[in-house]
């Protein structure tokens, strides 16, 4: 009997040692499971951080689409002004301010108050200053470069370089000049 015993407790502990190796394989699988189980939750928590900024990147992308439509209508306007401020501009350069009357009156004097072209005074017609050298010309407003002229002189010349002759001798001029 003793045989049989001892073959019956080998056998008892066969099985013993068979099923707490399974016991300790099925509960490894089932913490394998609980990992994969928290893995997955895990997965599933990036995904939805990740949907949320894609969401957050096409709110933020959309903002940029409409700011940029708006800085192209910002930038149409402002080359329109510049555009607007560029010919208003161009008109100020032909803007003809006033000839100072200090300098009118010395040019008028140095002609002898009279038309350097026909010789006519301010008796028979009015007198005007006029530019030998058109301001169009780049000519400027000092003495050396205006000349007294009647109205009729001044229309015919235009805006001309000034040829000279005249009815005004140069000894006239001078003896202006002097006085």
């Amino acid at each position: 009997m003793i045989v049989l015993s001892d073959k019956i407790n080998h056998l008892i502990e066969t099985t013993v040692k068979t099923t707490l190796n399974e016991l300790k394989t099925e509960q490894t699988l089932q913490n394998q499971i609980i990992n994969l189980k928290n893995r997955n939750i895990q997965l599933e928590n990036n995904i939805n951080l990740l949907k949320t900024e894609n969401n957050n990147l096409k709110t933020t992308f959309g903002k940029i689409k409409r700011n940029n439509k708006l800085l192209r209508k910002d930038n149409e306007l402002i080359k329109n002004e510049n555009y607007r401020f560029k010919n208003e501009l161009e008109n100020l350069k032909h803007y003809r301010k006033r000839i100072p009357r200090n300098l009118r009156h010395n040019v008028f004097k140095r002609d002898n108050y009279r038309c350097v072209e026909c010789g006519a005074t301010n008796d028979f017609t009015m007198l005007t200053l006029d530019h030998i050298v058109p301001r169009s010309e780049g000519g400027e407003d000092n003495e050396d470069n205006l000349q007294t002229l009647c109205i009729k002189c001044n229309l015919e010349k235009g805006n001309a370089s000034w040829k000279g002759g005249g009815a005004v001798k140069i000894e006239d001029k001078i003896l202006g000049a002097i006085k």
